[in-house]
């Protein structure tokens, strides 16, 4: 509350100061009511408690299912790492949202932003890299985005 105090003077600073303290509220009551030591749910809030210190981007994260951090989740927290981070540097995006769950047996990621898009060479790429995260335990990954409609990354692994 006193550096929140202290920034007054300039509303976004305060604003990101009161953000930055209710997110690391609501992730150690998420990790308080975590029956799993090491959880998917606050290894995913965790990245996006990062990205927006660093980026200073407001990123909405609905996240419905919580479970062991398996390799495979473990990846396919990795890998949104990467398309998140890729959304608050290049997109131009005023809004980011990452949307996960746990279907069956596997872990899925949605990361969405409203930016500027790609074009197919850019897109290919990023498919590229964020495949090579997801191969080893054999996850996927579906990129689609077109110039000026923003870009939405499926990621997809085993729980």
């Amino acid at each position: 509350l006193h550096a929140i105090r202290m920034g007054a003077d300039d509303p976004s600073q305060s604003r990101y100061l009161a953000r930055r303290q209710e997110r690391e509220l609501r992730r150690n009551i998420e990790e308080w009511r975590s029956e799993f030591g090491r959880s998917f749910r606050a290894a995913l809030l965790a990245v996006r408690d990062d990205v927006e210190d660093v980026h200073r981007v407001e990123i909405e994260a609905v996240i419905r299912d919580d479970h062991p951090l398996t390799a495979g989740l473990e990846a396919c927290v990795d890998a949104a790492r990467e398309a998140i981070t890729n959304a608050a540097k290049h997109s131009g995006a005023e809004s980011i949202t990452v949307f996960s769950e746990i279907t069956g047996a596997q872990g899925v990621i949605h990361v969405r932003d409203n930016g500027r898009g790609c074009d197919d060479a850019k897109l290919d790429m990023v498919s590229r890299r964020l495949q090579a995260r997801l191969d080893p335990v054999g996850g996927g990954v579906t990129v689609e985005s077109a110039p000026g409609l923003g870009t939405d990354v499926r990621i997809f692994a085993p729980a």
